[in-house]
């Protein structure tokens, strides 16, 4: 199989499926958010951990201030993050720990570079929001820094 990277804007990358396309070769049908953080990854490759890194760093300074644990001991994090008037994402606060993962990009590329054990530990008790019109989910500092 041929591997392109998610698709471009402009139409002139020369790299993405719609810049290359060939008769013979079928699209690839991978989410465009899985296909980006394949990218992410290999164009952070060396500073892969320095992201993931200061990601946690900042992650654990906002939950502590919360009192934000784990799912079920939620602290004083927002239970409901509105975007805009028909986006809203909510809180998975259901069990101790999840399997869940940030749909964005850059999380996503985090998690496919850690090691089992850490996606076990550490992210299953993330603070993850769940938008149920669409089943995609976001960790609190993607939300944060989307608002």
């Amino acid at each position: 199989m041929t591997y392109f990277s998610a698709e471009c804007f402009s139409g002139e990358c020369g790299f993405c499926y719609n810049c290359c396309s060939n008769e013979q070769e079928k699209k690839d049908t991978t989410p465009e958010n899985y296909k980006r953080s394949i990218d992410i990854k290999k164009l952070y490759n060396k500073r892969m951990d320095e992201i993931t890194d200061d990601y946690w760093k900042m992650m654990i300074q906002k939950t502590k201030k919360l009192g934000y644990k784990n799912p079920e001991d939620n602290g004083r994090i927002r239970k409901k993050i509105v975007i805009n008037e028909g986006t809203y994402f909510k809180l998975y606060d259901k069990d101790n720990k999840h399997n869940m993962c940030c749909h964005s990009p850059t999380c996503l590329a985090m998690y496919n570079n850690a090691h089992e054990y850490e996606k076990k530990k550490k992210y299953s008790v993330l603070p993850i929001y769940v938008n149920e019109k669409t089943d995609k989910n976001q960790c609190y500092l993607c939300l944060q820094n989307n608002i």
